[in-house]
């Protein structure tokens, strides 16, 4: 069914997996529809779902793809949930617009192993954030020792200080309306890599304080370039803090749900999404299992960190 058919009131069904893998139909009460509301050519049909669980848990996480029809008709499919409302309302993308998108170009082979890993929650896609936070965090911290640059502070310790939600819902309006950006792993990415980059930096200028001034001058009075000084005396010995600071991202980006949750597309799922989207239904055995072997891995990794840099993190100088 085409959007400009669609209207307020009427009403379909939509067939998704409420538990098991048996397929269950809901009812489906169109609202109104939302042109262009998350990007150009991205429309958004609002319509309030019934049946099923749904009057108890909203609408569920694991419904993203569920189809949805119109006197038969294929309308389209539930895309977006508003999980801190109290009635189940829910955001589907129009099939036409979803077959425009498959009719770009097919990802490379490596991309869609990329989009693949992310759909199944693996935190694959999630250790690139954390490389790129590392790079990116130990060179504002060395920049940060070196010039003295207010605003670069500034710019780098705001996603530290600013409450997730806020950053959450921040990042989100500057994907949409400033970079129209499609929601996918690409943006859970980038805001991964956006509140990381703070904390690997703390640590790096942290340890860089430490650092005994006489090594590089002796480097440089023994004719060392500032490229040598860096290679062979700066960075063995900040060496530790990087590493620590490398583990800290990594830990912050696995286990984030909340900055996830505002910046993450349809189908897109992280391991804290999975858990969120299961335990709306039930706590089964698997979210107790995976939450427990999440939190050791948390603190193993918080506990190597230390480990690397115990001075750095315990904030002596």
């Amino acid at each position: 069914m085409p959007l400009a058919e669609v209207r307020p009131g009427m009403q379909g069904v939509g067939r998704t997996v409420f538990e098991g893998a048996r397929v269950a139909e809901f009812g489906v009460r169109v609202l109104g529809v939302l042109d262009n509301a998350l990007g150009p050519r991205q429309s958004l049909i609002l319509a309030r779902l019934v049946g099923g669980p749904l009057a108890e848990t909203g609408v569920i996480s694991g419904m993203s793809g569920s189809p949805v029809f119109i006197d038969g008709r294929l309308v389209g499919a539930v895309a977006y949930s508003f999980p801190f409302g109290k009635e189940p309302i829910a955001g589907i993308t129009p099939i036409g617009e979803m077959i425009e998108a498959t009719r770009t170009p097919a990802p490379r082979a490596a991309s869609a192993r990329f989009h693949a890993a992310g759909r199944l929650g693996l935190p694959a896609p999630l250790d690139r954030a954390s490389l790129a936070a590392t790079l990116l965090g130990t060179m504002a911290g060395i920049a940060m020792q070196r010039y003295r640059f207010r605003l670069l502070a500034i710019l780098v310790m705001t996603p530290v200080a600013m409450p997730e939600i806020l950053l959450g819902v921040s990042l989100l309006l500057f994907f949409i309306q400033v970079l129209n950006l499609t929601l996918g792993m690409l943006s859970i990415i980038l805001a991964h890599i956006t509140f990381s980059i703070g904390f690997v930096a703390v640590i790096v200028q942290a340890q860089l304080t430490r650092l005994d001034e006489s090594l590089l001058e002796a480097a440089r009075d023994l004719g060392a370039s500032p490229w040598k000084t860096f290679r062979y005396i700066t960075f063995p010995l900040i060496l530790p803090a990087v590493v620590a600071g490398g583990l800290m991202a990594f830990t912050l980006s696995i286990d984030d749900f909340v900055v996830t949750f505002f910046t993450a597309g349809v189908g897109v799922q992280t391991l804290p999404l999975r858990i969120y989207s299961m335990i709306k239904i039930a706590v089964t055995p698997e979210v107790n299992a995976v939450s427990t072997l999440l939190m050791l891995l948390t603190l193993g990794m918080l506990a190597l960190a230390s480990r690397l840099a115990p001075d750095v993190l315990k904030g002596k100088a």
